[in-house]
């Protein structure tokens, strides 16, 4: 997919699907993976079913947010520790905590 996106710089997520023949979804999906970071696509590369098709951009969105906090998440899968919702809502807490409560005065 990227391949095809790469010569034709103007072709949306959705012209390519219609042009292969798959659902919007799917490329978009499978574009995700490439938007990982790097050191995730690594675990990738040793573990290709560590992050599936409907879980990708959730991990891309919460890496964007913070990649070392989703790269624990991933290590934690990778070992066994978590699954891939479980590790979605650590990162989710994660995240949260590190948040102020909104003060109201």
């Amino acid at each position: 997919y990227r391949s095809i996106m790469n010569d034709n710089p103007s072709m949306s997520a959705s012209a390519l699907a219609r042009r292969v023949g798959v659902n919007q979804s799917t490329v978009s999906r499978c574009l995700g993976f490439l938007s990982l970071p790097e050191s995730i696509q690594d675990y990738l590369k040793k573990k290709p079913r560590l992050i599936g098709t409907k879980n990708v951009l959730k991990f891309v969105e919460l890496s964007k947010r913070d990649e070392s906090v989703v790269l624990q998440a991933v290590s934690s899968m990778s070992e066994g520790k978590l699954a891939q919702q479980g590790a979605i809502r650590w990162i989710m807490d994660q995240l949260n905590a590190g948040k102020e409560p909104a003060r109201t005065e």
